[in-house]
């Protein structure tokens, strides 16, 4: 009895130093891929996933000695657990991470059947499209009849697809609340901008962006002080490769490599040398100057988005987006 639980327990250690090995191994290359510049993909298409990538390669081969060749085969370790080839899951799992497991099964044919639609649309010249799968699929097309090596793939474009839609979702939503909420505690903004929307015509499928966007200035400056206020990207990292000095008003800071710099974008944006003496509060007007038009920052003082090569992609999305549902839902409606 005595031997089996000593035998049980240097299993146990065992297996947990090569868990930590494997998991310190993985680190390592993700970190240093990351810090190189390496492109690091995880596509839900392939069912990967971080979770997934840490412990597929430390259970796999354990499992591949512990069960019959056979039973291996049936299963795979996914990111909502154990699940069957054949689409079976486990009951025994919670019906939220069956769902998960379901849906990231369904994606890939959603997107497979948007992408050959708006093929389709392309090809019969019914009038392109003006969005942004239609750019993608027309830049990659055109890059493969050059043969160039820089198109992409369906599932290039799939995933793509998936993380601007995703990420792209969570910033206009965020910013949309942000700004109904404070609009809500601040009324006079509502009549300031239902004044301004007076003149649009009630029937917006007769827009056109060219000519209605900017006619909105007063709808962009209530995104522009929210974006300000409630910045999507609160931190912008940076990295040192040589010397540099740094100037403030404590003196001079000399930053050697390798160093990790953070600046903070929320610090920035209530900064009253920039904003006033109230940076604190929500006042759109702010960003109109005497001629009704929209101020523009100093450079690096409004940075919702970061900046630099790694500025998110997608600024102009929102401000369409949140300038749109405003204009829609002020002139009927009071929050």
């Amino acid at each position: 009895m005595g031997l089996g639980l000593q035998f049980i327990s240097a299993l146990k250690l065992t297996l947990g130093l090569y868990i930590v090995y494997k998991l310190f191994g993985f680190v390592r290359f993700y970190i240093y891929a990351r810090r190189a510049g390496f492109p690091v993909y995880t596509s839900p298409w392939l069912s990967k996933s971080i979770p997934f990538l840490v412990l597929a390669p430390v259970l796999q081969p354990l499992l591949k000695h512990i069960f019959p060749e056979w039973v291996y085969d049936r299963f795979d370790i996914l990111v909502h657990g154990w699940e069957f080839r054949g689409g079976q899951r486990l009951p025994i799992m919670p019906r939220a991470l069956q769902m998960l497991g379901y849906q990231l099964q369904k994606i890939p044919e959603y997107t497979h059947s948007v992408l050959e639609e708006e093929r389709k649309v392309m090809e019969s010249g019914s009038g392109a499209r003006n969005n942004f799968l239609s750019l993608l699929l027309r830049l990659s097309d055109e890059e493969k009849r050059r043969q160039s090596g820089f198109s992409l793939s369906d599932e290039e474009l799939s995933g793509n697809l998936f993380v601007f839609t995703t990420a792209g979702f969570e910033t206009v939503s965020n910013t949309m609340g942000y700004a109904v909420t404070m609009l809500a505690a601040h009324p006079e903004y509502q009549a300031w901008i239902r004044e301004e929307l007076q003149d649009l015509d009630m029937d917006s499928t007769t827009w056109a962006y060219d000519d209605v966007f900017p006619k909105c200035k007063r709808t962009l400056a209530v995104m522009l002080e929210t974006l300000r206020l409630f910045s999507p990207v609160h931190h912008i990292m940076r990295s040192t490769r040589e010397p540099q000095q740094l100037l403030s008003d404590r003196g001079t800071h000399l930053l050697l490599p390798p160093m990790d710099l953070f600046v903070g974008v929320t610090i920035i944006h209530k900064d009253p040398r920039y904003w006033g003496p109230d940076p604190e509060v929500f006042r759109p007007s702010r960003w109109i100057d005497a001629t009704g038009q929209i101020i523009t920052p100093a450079t690096g003082t409004f940075r919702p988005w970061s900046g630099g090569p790694r500025v998110l992609p997608w600024p102009q999305d929102v401000r369409g987006e949140v300038c749109r549902y405003h204009s829609h839902s002020i002139p009927v409606c009071k929050v």
